[in-house]
């Protein structure tokens, strides 16, 4: 009888060790959470009913809605043409109803003349302020849960294309090692030439719009940076994303407009160390089970 009560002690306490386990390597609820990804909703200025916002902008809004994302980031061009403030006000009301915050980026149809951004930054206030001199606002950082999010302003007044003040993001990914995920966002691909100082700092992912298209870009070497263009929210087929974060997992769903689900891709998971100390555990069950 001793024996048989030591072999069932043996199993209560191997279990309990791995259930300890196995919920270390789940997500912390805090850091539990979703965002959208989204671009590109200019449409047609010179009607009065657009007025330079894609009225398919407002369905994606409302389907993204039902994955209930803390917020959504927006990398450039929300509208198109001449009064763009006027412009800005009513890509304001026409996602209005979104039920997070929106985190936004001039693109290149938002900032290609002189005055833009100063009246971007009256238009959009709410943004962060922690960016470079002469950049508040445009360039910026967030945090959320476990993830540090960076917003870079590649567009320019003279139309000029680049990162204006790389030694700011470099010291701003420098000091993101702490968070479990970085995102980038900006409005053009490879961040205007910049993107081997997101691989170099191990960024996740990098989101950006300027061309009307979805495309998944897979990093060149494991562990790498990947790259999401999503500037499709004013143009066919009105792709969008929806990012899980859980803990160490990202997941970044890709939707097209109805709410189809169209593919999706895992680009972070658990330490493998994590997974070998789990492997240990079960056999240490089943050794004691055997016996």
């Amino acid at each position: 009888m001793l024996a048989k009560r030591r072999i069932s002690l043996g199993r209560i306490v191997g279990l309990v060790l791995l259930a300890v386990v196995v919920f270390s390597t789940g997500a912390d609820t805090a850091f539990a959470f979703r965002f959208g990804v989204m671009a590109d909703s200019e449409g047609d200025w010179t009607d009065p009913e657009q007025l330079g916002v894609h009225p398919m902008l407002s369905q994606l809004i409302t389907e993204m809605n039902v994955h209930d994302p803390a917020f959504c980031l927006f990398p450039g061009d929300l509208g198109y043409g001449v009064r763009l403030e006027r412009q800005w006000a009513h890509w304001k009301d026409v996602t209005s109803h979104f039920t997070g915050k929106m985190y936004v980026t001039p693109g290149n149809r938002d900032a290609g003349l002189m005055g833009l951004l100063d009246l971007w930054r009256e238009a959009f206030p709410d943004m962060p302020q922690n960016g470079p001199t002469g950049e508040k606002g445009i360039t910026y950082y967030f945090d959320h849960g476990n993830s540090r999010f960076i917003s870079v302003c590649t567009d320019w007044e003279d139309r000029s294309v680049g990162v204006r003040d790389k030694a700011w993001l470099n010291n701003i990914l420098d000091a993101s090692t702490g968070f479990e995920h970085v995102f980038v966002y900006s409005h053009h691909p490879g961040l205007a030439g910049e993107f081997q100082m997101l691989v170099d700092h191990g960024v996740n992912a990098f989101f950006c719009g300027h061309l009307h298209r979805y495309e998944a870009r897979p990093p060149s070497e494991p562990d790498g940076t990947w790259e999401f263009v999503v500037g499709t929210a004013g143009h066919s087929p009105y792709d969008y994303l929806i990012v899980e974060v859980d803990g160490p997992c990202v997941e970044v769903n890709h939707y097209r407009a109805g709410g189809v689900f169209i593919d999706s891709f895992t680009i972070a998971t658990p330490e493998p160390g994590t997974m070998v100390f789990l492997a240990f555990g079960a056999v240490g069950i089943l050794r004691k089970r055997r016996r």
